[in-house]
């Protein structure tokens, strides 16, 4: 004979029967607030905010090596005691390369270029290689520049080439002492990595050291451009930060 069911039972049941979809969606919801409190506390907002993009795919050991680099430079922005770089990372294959222009006569040996006529000076043509225009890579960088949260800027030649057509990048002398400018910059908006002392530096020298570093300019709002969110203090916190990328010295 079957043994009758407990009214403990009995009632769970009905109750589950009666209200199913109601503990359904009252238990996502519970779900959905513990994620969200637990995420709120482990989750570190940026003090600085740092973007690269290029060949190398920055792996959590080189991005820890990279804060851990810089961690006595970066000003706690938003006063939570914690010192962290939030980075950007888009993987992108596009760059120049300086082609030897070759004229009749003229060949190649084992990489090395055999001129022809001795006293001709070994002219190159710049082209791009690797155009990253079939994927999102490009577009998403765009959108990055007009609306992301990225301030100071590790990248290829070809994407600072973009961002500087765009009017993105400010001028070293508008954000950094005169002092702190290297003798040798790229341009007045821009350094290249390889210049800086911060390229012997654990993550960083992992890099190309023709990689550009510069900095946005912060949205000019008199002309109506749009901040995005982007306060001014945060904005302050990452030239500082810039600053001391640039003045580093071993």
């Amino acid at each position: 004979m079957e043994k009758e069911k407990s009214r403990f039972i009995l009632w769970v049941e009905h109750v589950w029967w009666a209200y199913k979809w109601m503990i359904i969606i009252l238990g996502l919801i519970a779900v959905f607030v513990v994620v969200a409190i637990v995420s709120s506390i482990t989750n570190t907002d940026p003090d600085v905010n740092l973007m690269y993009i290029g060949p190398l795919t920055l792996s959590e050991s080189i991005e820890a090596k990279l804060n851990d680099s810089v961690k006595d430079m970066i000003p706690d922005a938003n006063g939570d005691g914690k010192k962290h770089i939030g980075l950007f990372e888009l993987a992108a294959e596009s760059r120049y390369y300086d082609m030897p222009v070759l004229e009749s006569g003229d060949y190649v040996s084992d990489g090395e270029v055999i001129l022809a006529d001795t006293s001709r000076q070994l002219e190159y043509s710049r082209v791009l290689l690797d155009a990253d225009t079939d994927d999102s890579t490009l577009e998403r960088y765009k959108l990055e520049l007009m609306v992301g949260d990225s301030t100071i800027f590790f990248i290829e030649e070809y994407y600072y080439d973009i961002g500087l057509d765009m009017g993105i990048f400010a001028k070293l002398e508008d954000t950094v002492d005169s002092g702190l400018i290297p003798e040798d910059t790229k341009d007045e908006y821009s350094v290249y990595l390889k210049d800086l002392a911060i390229y012997s530096l654990p993550g960083f020298s992992s890099m190309d050291g023709n990689t550009v570093v510069c900095i946005r300019a912060y949205p000019d709002t008199a002309k109506g451009e749009l901040t995005y969110g982007r306060s001014y203090e945060q904005y302050l916190a990452n030239v500082e930060f810039f600053k001391a990328l640039l003045g580093y010295t071993d």
